[in-house]
């Protein structure tokens, strides 16, 4: 489904967003990593999403 080649022979360069593991706290409870970025939202006031989103990815 994401091969670049594929995307490629389309005329479309095919990237992904890297991102490193960001932690939070999630009720007090035990960390769960990967959930959503509604989970992300859910947590974190306005100002730390922000710094998630503008500086702690890798475009590949």
């Amino acid at each position: 489904m994401y091969n670049r080649e594929g995307f490629r022979a389309q005329g479309v360069e095919l990237k992904f967003l890297k991102t490193p593991p960001i932690e939070y706290p999630q009720f007090g409870d035990p960390f769960v990593p990967w959930l959503s970025i509604i989970d992300v939202m859910m947590f974190n006031p306005i100002a730390r999403i922000r710094e998630f989103l503008e500086s702690r990815y890798e475009l590949t």
